[in-house]
């Protein structure tokens, strides 16, 4: 049994570091080497535009005059290249004071998160790994850049073997836990930072400059990579039983990837979604706003979706 975990930038801010764009802009915008910058210049204009940068860059590039397309997208590469770098001063502020403690402290968050589900599916998990008959295995698909999560299931490599057990039928079965797929890339190459698809442009003509095309899109980023991390991605939902979203949001700029989540669970009525909902200053929340909240976000996505054509091979 496959157990997902997704894991956005909630993660790495959960471990103090700054890593939100308007974090960033304020490291970007400052440079000397961007002080005339064609996207810098923009972004100093109005901030509150550029809250999401990969939606900002949808709707500067949607206004774009040919001309400016190489500029554009000389710029942009020197941002990725700016971002690598502020991102790096972030990831080395990171500290463990006890490797032991972060790693026992992670093992039993992963390996207990049912746990923390209403009545209704915790009693469901627990009387299906009583009865498996086979390892379960820990994925995890990292939508940030940094290297916060690689560091903790290293620590927990090193620190146990297995990772975890279950038991049934007198049988113990060793469970495992994977090093994460990085579908954006690292900081040690291949950084990916685009939109979801050319429609984000909306009615601009550049909506069908295959320029832009090449060079924003995320999927054909990572397809020219040639790393298979669209398939690896794909491949690992769909043998997930369990998928978790913690610290991520639904944004658009990913839109394709919560189109295929939602065509997931519709495979299987034994698929479970969690979302791991930040609650600001531990308020509690009422039913009616739960449940609420969860109907709206798959209406919007069954709704919302500009897929043209399929993401994976069958």
């Amino acid at each position: 049994m496959v157990v997902t975990f997704l894991i956005g930038n909630g993660f790495d801010r959960n471990f103090g570091l700054n890593t939100l764009y308007t974090d960033f802009y304020s490291y970007y915008c400052g440079l000397e080497s961007t002080k005339d910058d064609f996207l810098a210049t923009e972004i100093k204009a109005d901030y509150p535009k550029w809250s999401d940068l990969e939606m900002g860059l949808a709707d500067f590039a949607a206004s774009l005059k040919d001309s400016e397309i190489s500029s554009f997208l000389n710029s942009k590469e020197k941002m990725e290249d700016a971002l690598v770098t502020y991102l790096k001063g972030q990831e080395a502020r990171l500290k463990f004071s006890s490797e032991s403690v972060v790693a026992d402290s992670f093992k039993a968050k992963t390996i207990n998160f049912y746990k923390e589900l209403n009545m209704e599916w915790r009693l469901e998990y627990e009387s299906l790994s009583r009865n498996l008959k086979e390892p379960i295995v820990y994925q995890f698909v990292n939508f940030n850049y940094t290297n916060t999560l690689s560091r903790l299931i290293e620590l927990c490599k090193s620190r146990f073997s297995p990772f975890s057990s279950h038991t049934t039928a007198h049988t113990t079965y060793a469970d495992e836990i994977k090093m994460p797929l990085h579908i954006h890339g690292t900081l040690n190459g291949d950084l990916i930072l685009g939109i979801n698809s050319m429609n984000q442009l909306g009615d601009s003509s550049n909506s069908k400059n295959p320029e832009l095309a090449t060079y924003l899109v995320k999927s054909n980023l990572n397809k020219a990579l040639g790393e298979r991390r669209i398939d690896d991605f794909c491949n690992i939902i769909n043998r997930s039983r369990y998928l978790l979203l913690y610290g991520l949001s639904w944004g658009d700029s990913d839109q394709t990837w919560w189109e295929y989540i939602m065509k997931w669970l519709l495979t299987s009525p034994q698929n479970r979604l969690i979302l791991c909902r930040y609650i600001e200053g531990g308020k509690p929340v009422s039913a009616t706003k739960k449940c609420g909240l969860l109907m709206m976000r798959a209406i919007s996505f069954q709704l919302k979706g500009d897929a043209t054509r399929p993401l994976c091979r069958k």
